[in-house]
């Protein structure tokens, strides 16, 4: 999930937590900065 969706708030409230931070290249100079999120059942 991008790190600026205001969306994040809404899925740590309903429990789940973010599991790490990737910077993925996609190509002509731009890069996914995103949160890996995870729900622990």
């Amino acid at each position: 999930m991008n790190k600026r969706n205001p969306a994040v708030a809404f899925y740590q409230h309903r429990g789940f937590r973010i599991k790490r931070d990737e910077v993925i290249d996609i190509g002509q100079g731009y890069v996914m900065d995103d949160h890996v999120m995870e729900l622990v059942l």
